[in-house]
């Protein structure tokens, strides 16, 4: 046997090796081709659509970070408008007094919980002007009345009225030591008088016939005090408060301690009987320490001045001292020679003057005086 001969492969192991290589070889291009026109598809397709400005399709990455679910935005609702610490409803009235030109109240609106106010709201509506995206504002006070103001946002809001009221407490500027029967007034205005309101006064220096009283129809309430306290001075400040709810008001006056005196006796002309005028004499009375403003009294002794037809009297019952400290009051005479004695009274100070009413002659129509 040759060389080649011992080579040769049987025919039948031949064909089975080349049927297995070409079922192989053509097996092969196949998926080429298959992938190769599916990447064509993709990426004909990714350029058309971003052509016409549609962002290709992207697959999500696994992670949570990645994922695209939305949210539902969350609405806010207005839960409360606040002033000075305090929260007030829908509905709810804010009492405050009235303030100087240029005062104040700062209102705040309250979100619902767990919310914060988007840029643009709330809103604040008084019925004449609105305005957007403040969660606070400062509200005028310096008249008395009432406002009606609401904070919107959406569709919820809350509303509140704003009472601004005028609160005054008189009592007079002076007031002797011990003295009693003082009167004080508390007045209480909106727009208009307000009736029926409890006013409470208090003060360190006065004791009241009632530490409360209703005010009346035009506002007013009224309780009477007995000073108390000794000056040590002859001068001391002191004050009273009216309240009412949240609002109060304090006027000062002084607590004084003074002796008064007079003059020496003076004497006087009765009428004239040729005219029936009848004559007059300024008498006065000084306080010490000498003190403006203090209120005296003047009336004529019981029993004096009497008079046969006409009586003496007196033309100004009372007056308040000037920077000096002293008080006038002018009395006129009768038509009968006599002596009037004038009291002058400040609290429990007191001082009295003698005038003598001296006759004159001529005709009268008068009976002559004896």
């Amino acid at each position: 046997m040759t060389t080649t001969q011992r080579r040769r492969v049987p025919r039948y192991r031949c064909l089975a090796l080349l049927s297995i290589a070409t079922a192989l070889f053509l097996a092969l291009p196949m998926r080429r081709g298959q992938a190769s026109t599916e990447d064509g598809a993709d990426a004909h397709l990714a350029a058309g659509t971003e052509a016409q400005g549609i962002p290709p399709h992207r697959d999500s990455p696994p992670d949570d970070a990645g994922r695209n679910d939305s949210t539902p935005a969350s609405v806010v609702k207005v839960h409360r408008i606040q002033s000075a610490g305090t929260e007030y409803a829908d509905g709810d009235t804010i009492i405050v007094a009235v303030g100087s030109k240029g005062n104040t109240i700062a209102l705040t609106a309250i979100p619902d919980s767990g919310n914060t106010w988007p840029s643009v709201a709330p809103t604040w509506n008084d019925g004449t002007e609105v305005t957007d995206g403040h969660a606070s504002v400062d509200w005028p006070i310096v008249e008395a009345g009432e406002s009606v103001v609401t904070a919107t946002c959406g569709t919820s809001s809350v509303t509140v009225t704003i009472l601004v009221l005028d609160l005054a407490v008189g009592i007079r500027p002076h007031i002797s030591v011990n003295q009693t029967g003082i009167t004080v007034t508390a007045t209480l205005a909106g727009l208009t008088p307000i009736g029926g309101q409890t006013i409470s006064f208090s003060s360190s220096d006065l004791t009241f016939s009632s530490s409360t009283a209703t005010t009346d129809a035009a506002g007013v309430a009224t309780v009477t005090a007995t000073a108390s306290g000794t000056p040590s001075t002859g001068l001391d400040a002191a004050s009273v408060t009216a309240s009412s709810g949240p609002i109060s008001a304090t006027d000062g006056f002084t607590i004084v301690s003074v002796g008064i005196t007079s003059a020496s006796s003076d004497s006087i002309l009765v009428g004239a009987y040729t005219d029936n005028s009848l004559y007059t004499s300024l008498l006065t009375y000084t306080v010490n320490p000498p003190i403006a403003g203090v209120p005296l009294t003047f009336a004529l002794q019981s029993g004096t001045g009497v008079g046969y037809s006409i009586a003496a009297a007196l033309e100004n019952p009372s007056a308040s001292t000037d920077a000096s400290g002293v008080g006038t009051v002018r009395l006129r005479s009768g038509d009968l020679r006599e002596t009037a004695t004038v009291k002058c009274t400040f609290g429990a100070s007191t001082a009295t003057k003698d005038v003598t009413f001296t006759g004159i002659t001529g005709v009268s129509c008068h009976k002559k005086a004896p």
